[in-house]
């Protein structure tokens, strides 16, 4: 149609030469990117008897262009703004814009501006000149959830409006710099008597690459202690069990120490277990973390610890998993601790001793319902290797407890509460099409639906519409990988919790099918989860 156009133009300036018509025909000309003068001179007349032909051309326009980025910070501090600069270079051989994309994800806040109005983003660029640059930036928010060190790596693409398959694309490669923050909370005496003074040395520390401001040190510390002196490390008290430390700023590398004093109560119970938990808050960052002590004993008695470092698992229907439990005698004595365990009824389970401590089971360990003897301040690796049931629905979760009892006293046992969460696709079918009657060579159309309303991915999806003879099938968006005397298959390797595909499927009613002829469209889906375990 363009080559058309340009014919037709230069038809009516040599038609027409000098008049509005062919002026008007020649600006049309320039816009197209031809040069056509309004006053064409009249070819010669070849001489009587010799043959004269004329071969035109013309240069046709391309599109090209270059990107640069320009130089940026090596690390970027998270929850504040960066802006990278970006020169765009319009090397085609004539007039042309282009648009701009990034891959950043919505947590970085992302947009492209020109580097004069950097708060006004923008999606392409202005019409530039053969050899123009164009100064962008790329402005953005490093999300406050990044830790120090993260790296993210995101494309950038420049595309040309006049050639939209030539485009060009960078990657653009951001560091994240963040505070982080640690404590360690240490006891100068691990047992204690009624009315005995025990102090806490608090060492806080920044081992992030960026300063922290205003952070809060929280300390609970447990209803047995009377503080004595504070207030000469600069914590005030919240609460009857709390201490807290406001407004400190800690440098990259920075350290601060605060010493703290507490007497034991003379109400104090035997057989107690004492400890102080600070919680670090970074107030910019809106994080925290939290710390414990050492354990300090009332009195030689028994006791046992138990812990785990998972304590909350997402597990697939069926799954069998293997929970890694660390007991420690916290007692004085010698001792052997009975494994109780609270697991649903559905679900099978075992305790294995983890003499490698790998978490797996070796031909060597064997099953266990004791643990020990363990001697005072020993630790033993068990796992729980625990089989789930395929039945589970998704979301639901199971709370499942498992408690150590030391041999010479059951009620100083410890407890680890667990909680499995199960995990699967659910992958839910719709159906949208116009029924009712149809004539003979009348077109519909029928869409199909398929959403993962699961939380977990599917894989080997598979859906199949059955089509009665009557009907031919005029189209399909996507295209079917099979077709097979009316059985139309589609195949999605995998479907993501929340993803949804569509199919839309467009038919038509054969010619000569009789009058009241009823007709079923028929659609099977098929998946399976991460285990092969298919729905």
């Amino acid at each position: 149609m363009r080559n058309k156009a340009i014919a037709a133009y230069k038809s009516v300036i040599d038609k027409f030469p000098g008049t509005a018509a062919a002026t008007s025909a020649s600006e049309k000309l320039l816009k197209l990117g031809v040069e056509y003068p309004i006053h064409r001179k009249a070819v010669a007349s070849a001489p009587k008897g010799e043959i004269s032909q004329v071969f035109n051309l013309e240069v046709a326009q391309f599109g090209d262009l270059e990107v640069h980025i320009g130089p940026a910070p090596e690390t970027q501090e998270v929850g504040r703004h960066f802006v990278i600069p970006i020169d765009i270079v319009n090397t085609g051989n004539g007039r042309d814009s282009f648009y701009l994309e990034s891959g950043f994800p919505p947590e970085f806040d992302f947009h492209f501006a020109a580097a004069s109005k950097p708060d006004a983003p923008i999606n392409s660029t202005p019409n530039l000149a053969v050899g123009e640059k164009f100064k962008a930036v790329g402005v953005g928010t490093m999300p406050r959830g990044n830790i120090d060190g993260q790296k993210n790596s995101f494309p950038i693409k420049v595309i040309s409006t006049f050639a939209r398959e030539v485009s060009l694309s960078k990657e653009l490669v951001l560091t994240s710099s963040a505070p982080l923050l640690r404590a360690v909370v240490k006891t100068d005496k691990a047992k204690l008597l009624p009315g005995e003074k025990v102090s806490y040395r608090i060492s806080l520390l920044n081992i992030g690459t960026a300063a922290a401001r205003g952070v809060t040190v929280r300390l609970n510390f447990p209803p047995q202690y009377e503080p004595v002196s504070f207030l000469s490390a600069g914590f005030k008290q919240e609460t009857r069990a709390t201490l807290v430390l406001d407004s400190v700023q800690l440098k990259s590398g920075e350290s601060k120490d605060y010493t703290l004093n507490f007497q034991l109560k003379d109400e104090a119970l035997a057989e107690q277990e004492l400890f102080l938990r600070a919680d670090v808050i970074n107030n910019d960052l809106d994080k925290k973390e939290s710390f414990v002590s050492a354990t300090s004993v009332v009195q030689r008695v028994s006791g046992v610890a138990a812990r785990t470092t998972a304590e909350k698992l997402m597990v697939i229907p069926g799954q069998t998993i293997a929970i890694p439990l660390i007991v420690t005698n916290t007692g004085n004595v010698r001792e052997l601790f009975t494994i109780k365990a609270n697991v649903p009824d559905n679900a099978t389970y075992t305790f294995f001793d983890d003499l490698n401590r790998d978490g797996k089971r070796q031909s060597n360990e064997p099953i266990i319902n004791l643990v020990g003897p363990l001697s005072p301040k020993e630790e033993a690796y068990v796992v729980l290797e625990i089989t789930t049931p395929a039945s589970a629905n998704d979301g639901t979760v199971a709370p499942i407890s498992v408690a150590f009892e030391p041999e010479n006293a059951a009620a100083r046992s410890a407890a680890v509460n667990l909680q499995l969460t199960y995990s699967r696709p659910i992958i839910e079918l719709a159906m949208a099409a116009k029924g009712g009657r149809l004539r003979p060579g009348e077109v519909s159309s029928l869409e199909l639906n398929c959403t993962n309303s699961g939380s977990n991915i599917a894989k080997q999806v598979t859906l199949q519409s059955i089509i009665p003879t009557q009907l031919e099938v005029v189209a399909a968006d996507p295209m079917f990988s099979r077709s097979d005397n009316g059985i139309y298959t589609w195949r999605f390797d995998e479907l993501g919790a929340g993803e949804k595909r569509n199919i839309k499927v467009t038919y038509r009613v054969k010619p000569g099918i009789a009058v009241g002829t009823n007709m079923q469209l028929k659609n099977l889906l098929s998946y399976q989860d991460q285990l092969g375990n298919r729905y």
